[in-house]
């Protein structure tokens, strides 16, 4: 039996799936997408994942001239449910025991969130990152992996992954943690 890389899915790969934002980069994460379909790897997305595909998708929407809630809610959850039946794909969600669903959920009883904040936090301090002026030069910005970011590092090496994929170059400090499949840096 050949061993399969396990990878975790940064919500940037999800929403270039979902929105095809790009035929080029949406193209490159539903090869990613289809890969765990076809067994080739297990994928593993976390919750916090999941309400970061929230977080972007109304944030889209609303960049579209989309204001009324009710659309973002019919579409998010249409997002959420399309990622839910992703065959192979698990949804881990920390602490919280799920059953009856079509999808995989995983827990992770033997952390608790304090340990999840507190493993993030050093990964901050061992990649602080740098500070730089935006594009335009009219601010000044961090340049690094964010908080959410070092979350992601945290679940996906306490659900034993041993690559993340992303859209997000950032990863690529932290190759140390884990090994960034990084498609293409935005």
């Amino acid at each position: 039996m050949s061993v399969v890389d396990r990878i975790y899915f940064d919500s940037s790969v999800l929403i270039k799936w979902l929105t095809g934002s790009g035929f080029k980069t949406q193209g490159r994460a539903q090869a990613f997408i289809e890969g765990v379909c076809d067994g080739k790897y297990e994928g593993v997305v976390s919750l916090v994942t999941l309400m970061e595909v929230v977080k972007v998708l109304r944030v889209l929407y609303i960049e579209k001239g989309k204001y009324d809630p009710s659309f973002w809610n019919a579409k998010t959850d249409e997002a959420i449910d399309k990622i839910n039946k992703l065959p192979k794909m698990k949804i881990v969600s920390g602490t919280v025991s799920e059953t009856g669903k079509s999808y995989t959920r995983t827990t992770c009883d033997e952390m608790s969130f304090g340990q999840f904040t507190d493993e993030s936090l050093k990964l901050l301090k061992k990649y602080p990152g740098n500070v730089k002026q935006n594009k335009a030069g009219t601010k000044y910005e961090h340049d690094g992996i964010s908080v959410v970011d070092a979350l992601h590092i945290v679940i996906a090496k306490k659900y034993d992954c041993n690559k993340i994929v992303s859209f997000d170059g950032d990863f690529n400090t932290t190759a140390s943690e884990i090994k960034p499949i990084v498609i293409e840096s935005n």
